[in-house]
């Protein structure tokens, strides 16, 4: 099971709304490393596309949108003592931030449930 999922929808028009939809369910949707690296190249193909006009920002289940970051998955990083590991989790997840926040098309954020996280503000 992959931990986000990349749907398209055509519209009436021919044009294209592109959605990520969070699929972690059991951890709440907490935003992990891997979701990060999936996320972001795919931004970059969606930006370049002419005919995908908007995003549209969700997650599976009902209980949360997303629980922020993985500080379970950054946790077990303290206990190993990988702190560069943890400083490029962060970094990370910042950078998706930011890059959600400036990102040149409208993003329409479906959150229900717990909703947390840097992203959100």
């Amino acid at each position: 099971m992959t931990c986000v999922i990349f749907r398209e929808h055509v519209t009436q028009d021919g044009h294209i709304i592109g959605e990520i939809c969070l699929n972690a369910e059991r951890t709440l949707n907490a935003l992990s490393q891997e979701m990060i690296r999936l996320i972001q190249p795919q931004l970059d193909v969606w930006q370049e596309n002419p005919r995908v006009v908007a995003l549209l920002l969700d997650s599976a289940g009902e209980k949360s949108f997303c629980a922020g970051g993985d500080v379970v998955g950054a946790w077990r990083l303290i206990q190993e003592e990988s702190y560069a590991d943890i400083d490029e989790y962060f970094a990370a997840e910042y950078r998706l931030d930011y890059r959600l926040q400036t990102y040149p098309k409208p993003i329409i954020c479906w959150g229900s449930g717990l909703v947390m996280g840097g992203g959100l503000v």
